[in-house]
């Protein structure tokens, strides 16, 4: 709900404000055009991310899978769930202007959610992540070199049909295979 709603007040917001960004390049950015700044940018956010990220692994993983049991060991839960939002936040605003909104949060959703249904051991669900999101992005450059397409949504699609192969054909979970 606050995700559509905020979308909503978005684009109501771009279209009442002269701009020169146009709105698909707020949704899908601009892989192509991406400049050596945005790129440093990009990897000093991402590099803050993951440090807080690995600085607070076990605590994040405690709380991500069970906030109770984390109130109850003594971590401070809100500072955790807020911690965590902010380390998204951050990296979502990174990866905006190359990617778009709509790749970003596809990266965010799509590859954990895949590798979920394939694998039932948290070390290997992000390992797998990491490889179901650089591949999705390599067939979708690569695809959409060869359709003449945007590539933000081209990966996208590539992620979409990795999901969905998982959700039908995953060894334990797919739907086919029950």
């Amino acid at each position: 709900v606050v995700f559509s709603g905020m979308f909503a007040l978005g684009v109501l917001m771009y279209t009442s404000i002269q701009t020169e960004v146009h709105l698909d390049q707020i949704l899908f950015g601009n892989m192509l055009g991406v400049t050596w700044g945005d790129v440093l940018e990009t990897g000093v956010l991402s590099s803050i991310a993951l440090g807080a990220v690995l600085v607070a692994r076990r605590d994040l993983l405690v709380f991500s899978f069970d906030p109770q049991h984390a109130r109850a060991v003594g971590l401070r839960s809100s500072l955790l769930h807020y911690g965590l939002l902010a380390v998204i936040s951050l990296v979502v605003v990174g990866a905006l202007n190359a990617v778009g909104l709509i790749l970003a949060i596809a990266f965010l959703i799509a590859p954990g959610a895949t590798a979920f249904l394939l694998t039932n051991r948290f070390e290997r669900m992000l390992v797998l992540s990491m490889v179901i999101a650089m591949s999705a992005s390599a067939i979708g450059i690569i695809a959409s070199f060869h359709i003449d397409s945007e590539p933000a949504p081209t990966i996208v699609m590539a992620m979409t049909g990795m999901f969905l192969a998982a959700f039908l054909f995953a060894p334990r979970q797919g739907i086919l295979v029950r």
